[in-house]
């Protein structure tokens, strides 16, 4: 008699004994040795350093070009050891002066690279498994990685649009980079489809017709089709950097593999983004990303502009004289915006604001610019410059009447300090005066 127990199993054993009589055995030969397959993965990691390591020197020489004094780098692990490229790298980016050893020590060089991160941290940038001691030390993949957050923070994203609490979009930045690529490159060439930053990019298509869709005269498409890989990519490559201005980061060869270099090509790609945007991240419309685009170049000129000396200030003045008529226009066109957009319930307040801060800030290097120029004339004119424009400074305090104490006492007191700080400034205006005329009347 057959037990309940067996009759409910058989079908299920049935099953197993069959799949076990189908199932092939494989041999231990036809498993790759455990050496092939730590080999591979370290020549595919080594080619990703290798390319990453290319790109980002020549990343990093562009804006450290642009430095006073200027600086160059060989080789990208080694030079940034003693953190004096680093921080030069910082200051292009961000516009402010950073404080530095000048020491060739190990302590000098793990202070400077000290000071870097954390003003990296201060601007709430993240820097996770990035210390001091392993830059100094030169490891390659944490001085890749920190390589690669400033290219995501100050170009991907271009953190001179974003306030402070929208740092944390940052997880969508090769999304937003990536839509606009689709965007730009869709209908250009049949079948072409950008999915990624990889393969995508293999057969060159894509480069061309981002090229293609930013100026259509510099690329014949029908043409383009019909080359072979490597010529596609050296076109492309040629066309941007001769035609639009955009350096050449990444090689054929690099590009040309299996699995191009995500990070190389986003790098890559972003220069074009960067010089062609269509909206800047975070804006609203086209008007508010226009004047977002404008300040933030703006605001970047002068950082550069305040920190270099002097060399021809008859040249330097002409030079201001130009961009404050371009800010006057700039600042006419942003009053018209704001107030059309304060009325409209679509627009947020707090980007009116940033924006109004934005323009304040260009005001304010603006006078620091004129201020620089005026104390470096010769003499007695620089005397006279310095002067007025400490006058100015006193004048453009005035009373905030918003700001105004309760207490009767305490404005008093307000006012009679104002009226000190007039007097002692104006004490010397009767002899600026007649020191001036003299000049004039006898240069």
């Amino acid at each position: 008699m057959t037990s309940p127990t067996r009759t409910i199993l058989s079908p299920t054993a049935t099953r197993i004994t069959t799949i076990i009589q189908n199932t092939t055995v494989i041999s231990p030969r036809t498993i790759p040795a455990r050496s092939q397959l730590e080999e591979s993965i370290s020549t595919l990691q080594n080619e990703q350093e290798r390319v990453q390591k290319k790109t980002f020197t020549k990343w990093v020489n562009i804006y450290l070009s642009l430095h006073e004094p200027t600086y160059y780098i060989n080789d990208l692990f080694e030079d940034f050891r003693d953190g004096t490229k680093l921080i030069a790298l910082l200051e292009v980016l961000s516009g402010q002066t950073l404080p530095i050893e000048r020491g060739k020590k190990r302590a000098h060089c793990l202070s400077n690279v000290d000071n870097a991160l954390k003003y990296l941290e201060s601007r709430k940038i993240k820097l996770v498994n990035i210390r001091p001691i392993d830059v100094v030390d030169g490891k390659p993949m944490t001085i890749l990685g920190l390589i690669w957050m400033l290219i995501l923070c100050y170009q991907i994203e271009d953190s001179s649009m974003f306030d402070e609490s929208s740092k944390d979009n940052r997880s969508k930045a090769k999304e937003a980079l990536l839509e606009w690529v689709r965007k730009k490159t869709s209908g250009q060439i049949d079948g072409l489809d950008v999915r990624d930053f990889t393969s995508s990019w293999r057969d060159g298509l894509a480069f061309n017709a981002l090229i293609h869709a930013i100026r259509p005269d510099l690329v014949d498409l029908r043409r383009v089709t019909r080359m072979d890989v490597r010529e596609r990519l050296e076109n492309a490559f040629n066309v941007a950097e001769q035609q639009l201005g955009v350096p050449r980061l990444i090689d054929a060869e690099d590009v040309d593999v299996v699995k191009p270099d995500e990070k190389s090509i986003m790098t890559y790609i972003a220069q074009f983004s960067r010089r062609f945007p269509d909206l800047p991240f975070g804006s609203i419309n086209k008007e508010h990303g226009e004047l977002l685009r404008w300040v933030a170049d703006a605001r970047q000129r002068l950082a550069l502009i305040l920190e270099a000396p002097i060399q021809d200030i008859q040249a330097e003045y002409k030079e201001y004289v130009k961009q404050q008529k371009e800010f006057i226009e700039k600042q006419k066109q942003w009053k018209a915006f704001e107030r059309k957009e304060s009325k409209s319930p679509n627009f947020p307040g707090e980007k009116l604001k940033e924006l109004k801060d934005f323009f304040d800030d260009i005001a304010l290097r603006m006078n620091r610019w004129r201020f620089k120029l005026d104390t470096n004339l010769p003499g007695e004119l620089g005397q006279i410059a310095d002067w007025i424009n400490t006058a100015e400074e006193v004048l453009s305090r005035g009373i905030n009447f918003d700001r105004l104490k309760s207490s009767p006492e305490e404005n008093i007191q307000r006012f009679n300090q104002l009226n000190e700080e007039h007097a002692a400034i104006f004490t010397d205006k009767e002899a600026m005066l007649r020191t001036f005329q003299r000049i004039k009347r006898d240069p």
